[in-house]
């Protein structure tokens, strides 16, 4: 199953808590729309996806929310989830009322839409100048954002560290770095515009926390994972 996932062009992943022998620990989520595979770790971070022995050798193009350990692996392609990035912006829309929120938000969910229209009507991809004059209009709504919020605060003389921004200014800057990682559902149609497909299988176990407490151990952990990524694979194949 892992060499199955590796020879995937797209990769969805994730990760959530769970409670084994009375400490946190993290289950991972690697998956395509055919197969899945689980892993638990007592880290979250890159020590444990070594350990899953998939991302360190991943070279297609991995879908995550932004989770920085991710970016540690540079073997591959990033596409970020436009589902969280519709939540942020409306949590932002929440506390300020930005303009810009609104717009991005408003935008993203128009791309989604003209993306869907697209297919259904036999495309594979948008013309250069489609695409030329979506990226003009995303750009816009970065500009107006940086005139529309007041600046972040300077940092202290002294401090160490880097002067926090803020949520808001932090996902603008997201938004004016990462433009292809975010536009990427409509540059290439194969890449989706959301990572609803680990966040679904991650959510299974969530459900089996609930019914049935925490994992006792370790081992029963993985072999709740073994299991899982067992079962979800002979499903695709039946």
């Amino acid at each position: 199953m892992k060499q199955e996932i590796l020879n995937s062009d797209i990769v969805h992943v994730d990760e959530t808590g769970f409670r084994s022998e009375g400490k946190r620990n993290w289950l991972h989520v690697a998956s395509t729309d055919l197969y899945t595979y689980y892993f638990s770790h007592h880290r979250r971070g890159i020590e444990a996806m070594d350990d899953a022995g998939i991302l360190s050798n991943y070279n297609g193009i991995l879908i995550h929310d932004f989770w920085k350990s991710y970016y540690q692996y540079d073997t591959c392609s990033h596409s970020l989830c436009n589902a969280h990035h519709m939540r942020d912006l409306q949590g932002i829309i929440d506390c300020y009322g930005y303009q810009w929120a609104i717009q991005m938000k408003a935008f993203l969910s128009g791309g989604k839409e003209i993306v869907d229209r697209a297919k259904e009507d036999g495309l594979s991809e948008f013309d250069n100048k489609t695409i030329e004059n979506i990226t003009v209009i995303y750009k816009g709504i970065i500009d107006r954002g940086s005139k529309e919020m007041p600046p972040p605060p300077e940092k202290e003389a002294g401090t160490k560290g880097q002067q926090k921004k803020g949520k808001a200014w932090n996902l603008l800057n997201r938004f004016r770095e990462r433009p292809e990682e975010i536009l990427g559902f409509i540059y290439e149609f194969t890449i989706p515009f959301d990572n609803n497909q680990a966040e679904r299988d991650i959510r299974m176990t969530k459900v089996k926390q609930k019914i049935s407490g925490t994992f006792r151990n370790a081992e029963m952990a993985q072999a709740f994972c073994a299991t899982r990524s067992y079962i979800n694979g002979y499903k695709t194949e039946m």
